[in-house]
């Protein structure tokens, strides 16, 4: 079947809209609540899109912590949530392997632990998150990639979802689970 270019490309760019852009430095948490700093994080949009871009840690070796909030960011849900990832690892001199990890305290489950050496890439992430206003479990998914201190590369395809309850929330925060986000860009975009 032959097929004919008319000169004009749809798809997945032309229904993103950028809501909010991050450049996070020196920070404890990078938020994105509804109605705070021109984020839009409600029903507007049939689905929202992330990307974290070099998220670096002040502090060597920790894992990325990501929490949602129902109460505008006065507090985060620190259980209730059933994530997995499925990941593989390999060094480049022959060692190589893959597993599974699961966790009941993170909305997103964690690729392993992450390098402050700049040198290293730090945290690559892109997830789709469904609807916040809808009566269903709250999920992201997607794709995420880190460069470790040992020399592992780890990509990680996970979904996590909040299902301790199907009411809306209105927010959610990515942090280290030790000392601050010394660098990083994070983008949240709404889908049509």
């Amino acid at each position: 079947k032959n097929v004919t270019f008319s000169g004009t490309v749809t798809g997945d760019n032309g229904d993103k809209v950028l809501i909010k852009e991050i450049n996070a430095s020196s920070v404890a948490t990078v938020e994105f609540i509804h109605g705070s700093n021109g984020v839009t994080f409600d029903g507007t949009y049939e689905q929202y899109y992330l990307e974290i871009i070099r998220m670096l840690p002040a502090t060597d070796n920790v894992q990325v912590t990501s929490e949602i909030t129902t109460d505008g960011g006065s507090t985060y849900k620190s259980s209730g949530y059933v994530s997995v990832g499925k990941r593989a690892y390999y060094d480049g001199s022959g060692g190589h392997a893959t597993d599974s990890t699961a966790q009941t305290t993170k909305w997103y489950p964690h690729t392993g632990n992450v390098s402050s050496d700049g040198n290293r890439g730090g945290l690559y992430l892109t997830a789709r998150i469904t609807k916040p206003t809808l009566a269903q479990f709250h999920s992201i998914y997607g794709f995420a990639a880190i460069h470790t201190d040992d020399n592992y590369t780890i990509p990680n395809s996970f979904q996590g979802c909040y299902d301790a309850g199907v009411d809306p929330y209105n927010g959610f925060r990515f942090k280290f689970s030790s000392g601050n986000i010394a660098s990083g860009r994070f983008r949240l975009y709404g889908i049509k």
